[in-house]
């Protein structure tokens, strides 16, 4: 957090961190310059013209006031015509100051709107990234072959330990090895259940996960005319024509030990040919992460809607966050998106509903209509999807969609909150901080919510901390240790 740095800056700069220099200020202050922060190249240009945790310079003050201006810092702007004006750095001029000031304001406003366009660019690869790094199955146990017994025990109850103090990925990675009976019992019905919860908590890989496994264990008919009928006669087939494919394909790329990676593509061809969905799912996976054929996304697509066609819950999932991204450069599809969505609603998913509540809050494809977003947002929540309780809270909260309802707004955000929702968490503790809508202030009970949302990494809660125990915000204790700490963190 660029944030977090540029604080934790002013209290070593100020000396109020116990072992730390202005050194310590600086070091902070490149440290976010790296990560692009206009703010942070003023204040370094402030710390080589005043000699802060660094030999006076200024010549390379001028550099970093010149970079920050262009970046659209109006203190730098203001600081170069006083530097052109006074005569510092240079020869006095003051025509230049004058000319410096109109030019460079133009140029940083140029810049801004520069910025702004890679910044968007930059989110976009960002996100487009990380849908890659979901699809690759990086949620999954880091479990090597070459672990002993004692080892493999260890890291299995660490993922326990961390899951149960309230780490979604912990969670997802216990459930993981629960399933696979990996330094524990092989227990599916608890695995479910974990990965139930961790979908809960956020987690996308368990959503997609424990779709599967519901998919896999449903007693009930295969469509068409494939020879797997039933639940007990297809369990053996569904190994054959490579079920497990996805679910194999460990985070160095290579497929479950001994299997080739044509080979199970070959399978799953065949799977597809025979109309078995879950093969269909497979291999649109393997088309997706490039596994033993070229990775090519619009064929992964067209997989992704056969295996929703021959009733796959999972790939319909999968098409949701395909057209709403656009990952891996398909085109986003709002009416397409929709479908998915709504397919994987009537199999009882909440998240979708979720996800449909958004696109008719936002108006995206259609007009905005908040009473439809507030029903999708009920349904959701009834099917236990965090995020449509949380957006449920906000609705009742601000009369958007319903009347306002203080005490139902909390009472969504304290159900959102146990059940590990940070936003949920994070809201009510703003309520409780300022005792907003009547409810009472309780300092106590926001200090709580905000560690919950620590521990589940939420930067914003760190910060949010670092400052009421920085400033000893209604009655709590200062701890400047606590901050630094927290500032660290973040």
């Amino acid at each position: 957090s660029i944030e977090a740095m540029l604080r934790l800056a002013t209290i070593y700069e100020e000396g109020r961190a116990e072992g730390c220099t202005a050194a310590d200020a600086f070091r902070l202050c490149k440290s976010a310059v790296k990560l692009g922060s206009v703010s942070a190249l003023f204040r370094l240009g402030q710390y080589y013209e005043k000699g802060v945790g660094v030999g006076v310079n200024v010549t390379e003050a001028m550099r970093q006031y010149e970079a920050a201006a262009r970046g659209g810092d109006e203190h730098a702007v203001s600081r170069l015509a006083s530097h052109f004006c006074e005569g510092e750095g240079e020869s006095l001029h003051p025509k230049k100051a004058v000319e410096s000031k109109a030019e460079v304001k133009t140029r940083a406003s140029v810049q801004r709107v520069e910025s702004s366009v890679e910044e968007t660019e930059a989110k976009a690869s960002v996100q487009s990234e990380q849908a890659v790094k979901r699809e690759e199955g990086s949620g999954e146990a880091p479990l090597s072959p070459s672990m002993s017994a004692r080892e493999l025990l260890n890291v299995v109850k660490k993922y326990e330990s961390e899951g149960e103090a309230g780490s979604g990925e912990a969670l997802f990675k216990y459930a993981h090895c629960i399933e696979n009976g990996v330094g524990a019992s092989k227990e599916v019905k608890k695995a479910m259940e974990l990965y139930r919860k961790a979908s809960q908590m956020g987690v996308a890989s368990a959503c997609v996960k424990l779709a599967s496994l519901d998919e896999r264990y449903a007693v009930k008919p295969i469509p068409e005319k494939s020879k797997l009928l039933k639940h007990n006669e297809a369990v053996p087939l569904l190994h054959e024509y490579g079920i497990l494919a996805c679910l194999g394909v460990s985070d160095g790329g290579e497929v479950g030990p001994g299997d080739d990676p044509g080979r199970i593509v070959s399978l799953c061809e065949q799977g597809v040919q025979a109309r078995h969905p879950i093969a269909a799912l497979s291999l649109a996976y393997l088309y997706a992460r490039g596994v033993g054929v070229e990775r090519d996304m619009a064929k992964a697509v067209v997989v992704y809607e056969k295996a929703a066609a021959l009733g796959s819950v999972s790939a319909h999932a999968r098409l949701g966050e395909i057209y709403e991204s656009g990952e891996g450069g398909v085109q986003k599809n709002t009416s397409k998106m929709r479908k998915a969505y709504s397919e994987l609603a009537k199999q009882g998913s909440g998240m979708a509903y979720g996800k449909l509540g958004d696109m008719n809050a936002s108006g995206m494809g259609e007009g905005a209509d908040a009473k439809i977003a507030f029903l999708l947002y009920q349904k959701g929540a009834a099917l236990s999807d965090l995020h449509s309780m949380y957006q449920l809270g906000r609705m009742h909260e601000d009369g958007i969609g319903t009347e306002r309802d203080m005490t139902k707004a909390v009472s969504l955000y304290e159900k959102g909150a146990d059940g590990g929702s940070v936003p949920a968490m994070l809201r009510l503790a703003t309520i409780y901080e300022e005792g907003k809508g009547g409810v009472s202030k309780d300092m106590k009970g926001a200090v709580a919510l905000l560690n919950k949302a620590v521990k589940q990494r939420s930067i914003e809660a760190m910060l949010r901390l670092a400052t009421i125990y920085e400033e000893g915000k209604g009655g709590v204790s200062k701890d400047m240790k606590g901050v630094v700490a927290l500032l660290n963190k973040a």
